[in-house]
């Protein structure tokens, strides 16, 4: 992916994740919990778009798995967090 393409995806999902922010929700309702996830997911996906084109990640196939997988379980952390008070 060129890295025009990336830097116009990567304000794509900026624009969604505001979107998303904005979304009028209650904080404590199951609601704002979805809409919290899926900022997270676009996170996630922005941080892979970042670390495979800027930190060209994308020539080691090794490294790329191990960062996904290390994102992956800090994103899932955070939800965890964030849905403590929910319980």
């Amino acid at each position: 992916m060129p890295m025009t393409r990336a830097w116009l995806t990567l304000l794509a999902l900026g624009l969604v994740t505001t979107t998303l922010a904005a979304a009028p929700v209650g904080a404590m309702s199951p609601a704002a919990a979805l809409v919290s996830a899926l900022i997270l997911i676009v996170a996630w996906i922005k941080m892979r778009l970042i670390l495979r084109n800027y930190l060209e990640l994308r020539h080691s196939r090794t490294w790329s798995r191990i960062f996904d997988w290390i994102l992956g379980v800090f994103s899932l952390a955070l939800y965890g967090l964030y849905l403590i008070p929910l319980a």
